[in-house]
């Protein structure tokens, strides 16, 4: 079985548009199962939202259509929209999951379940697929008695994944973050040391990551492959506000691509394709010969490296190191600010 990773799926228009019916066509062709992110879930009743500095959004109620429409397999649900209408809209989220027959990771009704992988198995072989997402980036996190998503946080991934990996040492296991900054063309330090840990784990087949709403480089590290951002998949009416972000970059138009990461669970080849929003047009198509994703860049220089991420953003974020003390210090500071300005205390 091909697996087909995206990044950010968030839709909504009240009705099937064309072009998600070409991709799903696309998708059977090629004989692909989709897995995207799933950035935020169908709301609740009362439309009732958590209190956030950013947005609070909610899938179409035909969202589950869609994802037949696109030959679904499954879905990631640790991001910062999953808990924007709280305990009730992940509830509904999950329930339309499971009558849809999607299988889906990364959120639950507690930290046992939002922990919990998706398992697919094929033809004898199983893989097994975990999701974390960052609180930083306002991700709600799960606890013991508490809804949420499964936490990024280093020491917690490494222990669950290599317990996984103990007991099912026959199981590929890939794992999928959404983690780092908004509009950051570059990964920090502080997720390549993550990525790098976890290929370290023999049973790790693949890294990949999203958030950024834009793609980052791709990087070989012993034998296997981290995607750190595939940007995003199809934004609804929304993508308009990411072709309005241009980079001091080739091509200057990041935010309209996303990148889809093909895993053969048969034999575990992994290749992608890359996903465009047509210059001019409404519409997602699929783009060959774009030079995406590129290749990781030299950081054995740590001064030089975080000096690119820093000319490369677009947004006012700090750069995050090796050293967990300053990173805390740095976004504790960064979010401090941040959570100021939406009170009107900070302009």
């Amino acid at each position: 079985m091909k697996l087909l990773f995206t990044g950010d799926l968030y839709y909504n228009y009240p009705e099937i548009r064309e072009d998600i019916r070409e991709l799903g066509d696309h998708f059977r062709e090629k004989g692909c199962r989709l897995i995207p992110n799933l950035e935020g879930g169908v709301g609740n009743p009362e439309n009732k939202r958590i209190w956030k500095r950013g947005s609070c959004i909610k899938q179409d109620p035909c969202i589950s259509e869609v994802l037949n429409v696109l030959n679904t397999k499954g879905v990631t649900l640790a991001n910062n929209h999953m808990m924007d209408f709280g305990e009730k809209g992940l509830s509904l989220t999950l329930g339309m999951l499971d009558k849809g027959g999607f299988l889906h990771t990364g959120a639950g009704r507690d930290i046992e379940a939002a922990l919990s992988p998706m398992e697919i198995e094929d033809g004898g072989r199983t893989a097994a697929i975990f999701n974390f997402g960052w609180d930083a980036e306002e991700t709600v996190y799960a606890g013991s008695a508490r809804p949420g998503c499964a936490p990024r946080d280093g020491r917690l991934i490494l222990k669950v994944i290599r317990d996984y990996a103990d007991k099912n040492p026959e199981t590929d296991v890939i794992v999928v973050l959404h983690w780092g900054f908004e509009r950051n063309l570059y990964p920090m330090p502080f997720d390549i040391s993550l990525g790098h840990a976890l290929l370290d784990i023999d049973s790790v087949k693949l890294v990949i990551g999203h958030h950024p709403h834009c793609p980052q480089p791709v990087e070989e590290y012993r034998g296997k492959r981290i995607y750190y951002s595939l940007g995003n998949f199809y934004f609804g009416k929304s993508r308009i506000k990411y072709s309005e972000k241009i980079y001091d970059h080739d091509p200057r138009n990041m935010s309209d691509y996303g990148i889809g990461v093909i895993y053969d669970t048969e034999n575990g080849e992994t290749g992608d394709m890359v996903f465009c929003y047509e210059s001019g047009f409404d519409r997602t198509i699929i783009k060959s010969g774009t030079g995406l994703p590129e290749k990781m860049p030299d950081y054995g220089d740590v001064r030089q490296y975080e000096g690119l991420i820093r000319r490369t953003r677009l947004s006012n974020n700090p750069v995050l190191g090796t050293s967990g003390f300053l990173n805390s210090w740095k976004v504790f500071l960064y979010n401090s600010a941040r959570n100021l300005h939406r009170l009107g205390i900070l302009r």
